[in-house]
């Protein structure tokens, strides 16, 4: 099944943070989607009393608005959903291989939240020695031993799956430096594999 176009709607400017991770799957799939940039001082308690007026529930963001008006939320129930309805990013009639794709997409939103407490106090320089000190080599150890079960750059093997994404988007932009992750093979092969994907050429331009 295919999704002819979608409105993304999000609290961070194009190309940043859960609303980046989300771009990744509808830029390589080739969905037409149009980004919608609420600034959260302005915009975002008028736009949220609306939704809730509405009837919708779910007062947070990252949002997709199908043609149809159905909206739906949280990035990677998105991502999922996405993945069903396009039928990719998913494994066939595999439960093992999904709840293994599952834990690492629980365990990638561990990740995520960790490192973005960093980059959003990039002032404080207790909470960034401490990623540094600790957190920082527990995640990578954990990524590069999950991403080693599998035999290629990708989670499942040589299948890209809707995790994949969203480990990319932390390790490509949160890696230590551009020689230590040399020190984790299996998420540099992860992060140079969905570099050189055709689809997110011009999206990953600098």
């Amino acid at each position: 099944m295919t999704i002819s176009s979608l409105k993304l709607y999000y609290t961070l400017p194009y190309g940043r943070g859960l609303g980046a991770v989300i771009q990744l799957l509808l830029e390589d799939a080739c969905i037409p989607y149009e980004f919608i940039f609420i600034d959260k001082a302005n915009e975002w308690p008028r736009v949220k009393a609306s939704l809730l007026a509405s009837n919708y529930h779910f007062d947070c963001m990252p949002m997709i608005e199908l043609e149809d008006g159905k909206r739906y939320s949280a990035c990677l129930p998105i991502m999922r959903f996405l993945s069903k309805k396009i039928g990719k990013y998913l494994p066939l009639d595999n439960l093992d291989e999904e709840q293994f794709l599952d834990a690492i997409a629980d365990y990638a939103c561990d990740w995520f939240q960790v490192t973005a407490r960093v980059v959003l106090q990039p002032d404080n320089k207790q909470l960034q020695q401490q990623y540094i000190l600790k957190e920082r080599q527990v995640f990578f150890d954990r990524f590069n031993r999950l991403y080693s079960m599998h035999k290629g750059p990708y989670a499942l093997g040589s299948e890209i799956s809707y995790v994949d994404f969203y480990v990319y988007k932390i390790a490509a932009r949160l890696q230590p430096n551009k020689e230590s992750i040399k020190d984790y093979p299996n998420i540099a092969s992860l992060v140079e594999a969905i570099n050189a994907r055709p689809n997110l050429q011009n999206f990953l331009q600098p």
